[in-house]
């Protein structure tokens, strides 16, 4: 099963409950949440046993999600983002989703790029 046959159950305004992240099948799911007392290491579906990554060091994939992502960060170096508060899941539509799915085909740069969203923070502004 593709990408673009899930994100009819991607639930954009509750990301955390959605069904999405509760396929756990070995063969085709993509897994739930990390664990947070192992790194937010998944633990099932596909994705979660001998697959590693190893950019930029080598682990598992870990997935972890945080409603108020930037206040963190903006409390650091306070101009990267002008709203800090606001709810990650209000920036995260459905016509995003189909957009992020549908307008990257061979360019995982600009993917990562645009779903992560603002990338001026460097490592040097987080140390």
């Amino acid at each position: 099963m593709t990408l673009r046959t899930h994100t009819h159950i991607l639930d954009s305004a509750d990301v955390y409950g959605s069904s999405f992240f509760k396929e756990s099948s070995p063969i085709s799911g993509l897994g739930g949440w990390g664990d947070p007392n192992n790194d937010y290491t998944v633990s099932d579906g596909a994705l979660s046993s001998g697959f590693a990554l190893s950019y930029p060091v080598y682990h598992h994939l870990r997935r972890n999600w945080t409603i108020q992502p930037y206040i963190a960060i903006a409390a650091v170096v306070p101009s990267i983002f002008p709203d800090p508060y606001v709810l990650a899941n209000s920036t995260f539509t459905p016509e995003k989703v189909r957009n992020l799915v549908n307008s990257h085909v061979g360019d995982y740069v600009g993917f990562q790029a645009d779903i992560e969203g603002p990338n001026t923070c460097t490592a040097q502004c987080m140390s």
